[in-house]
């Protein structure tokens, strides 16, 4: 007798596992190519944190002097997270960070202009579903890095604090 599809469906089961591989990967292609295409095409930071308009553009008008050096953050940022969400590697980690990106991100445009729900805060729950699906252990280095904490207990705690 086969199993009820609830039970077919489950986190656990195999096309949940492909399914959250590809949207860990896909994800980290969109972050990848953003940090790219900021290094080819030039990108400065000082007008997005200058032309706020909500109850935070002053304190990010504030960081215009620092637009040079937050703007290379932005690139390493973006290009880090994409690398980390494709290799599979750090993938919490990764993930947090694009969180607090996008948040950083969507703060100085306080109300939106269209819709308080924009691509923003659409990738703040796409990190969020990454991070609790543990697609970094199905397919990725964070699979590989546990291996090592049976032949090196020692190294666990460090392991659970890096990978989660």
């Amino acid at each position: 007798m086969a199993a009820p599809l609830y039970e077919e469906l489950s986190f656990k089961s195999k096309s949940f596992r492909i399914a959250f591989i590809l949207l860990r990967l896909v994800t980290g292609g969109v972050f990848l190519e953003a940090g790219l295409d900021k290094i080819i095409e030039g990108f400065s930071a000082a007008g997005y944190l200058a032309n706020g308009t909500g109850p935070f553009a002053s304190w990010f008008a504030s960081m215009v002097p620092a637009a040079d050096v937050l703007s290379v953050l932005v690139i390493i940022g973006e290009t880090l997270i994409g690398i980390a969400l494709i290799f599979g590697v750090l993938v919490r980690l990764a993930s947090l960070s694009g969180i607090v990106m996008m948040l950083l991100y969507y703060l100085p445009y306080l109300p939106p202009a269209n819709s308080w729900i924009d691509e923003h805060i659409i990738l703040i729950f796409v990190f969020v579903v990454i991070i609790f699906s543990g697609s970094g252990y199905f397919f990725g280095i964070d699979r590989l890095v546990l291996r090592l904490e049976s032949r090196w207990p020692k190294l666990r705690l460090i392991l659970r604090l890096i990978l989660g």
